[in-house]
């Protein structure tokens, strides 16, 4: 039987406890990283358990998605000011971009005029 699109005592999911779960997943990948971060250890620092988190997402990387849509800043809009060279060969500069892969490495960009 459904009532309202939901299944008759299917479980009400809680703002409250959202928030203190996104909170403590929040907290767990600063101090430990994505990689190192554990749902149980996301469950002990939001106080609650294990499936107060499952009945919201699948996986730890949902969760993850679910906290960076919460936390990330919308793109600006942007003015059209004209169109770019078609190719690289007409523009004025050469750029290039390395990467480093190592832990923590970043993408760097070297430009000459």
């Amino acid at each position: 039987m459904f009532l309202d699109g939901k299944p008759a005592g299917a479980a009400v999911l809680q703002e409250s406890v959202t928030s203190a779960i996104l909170r403590a997943a929040f907290a767990e990948m600063a101090e430990s990283g994505y990689a190192r971060m554990s749902m149980d250890a996301v469950a002990r620092r939001a106080g609650v358990g294990k499936a107060a988190i499952y009945r919201r997402w699948s996986s730890k990387q949902e969760m993850v998605v679910a906290l960076t849509a919460q936390i990330g800043v919308p793109l600006a809009d942007t003015a059209d000011t004209g169109s770019l060279p078609a190719t690289p060969s007409q523009s004025s500069s050469s750029c290039s971009m390395t990467a480093n892969t190592s832990r923590g490495g970043a993408a760097a960009a070297k430009c000459q005029r």
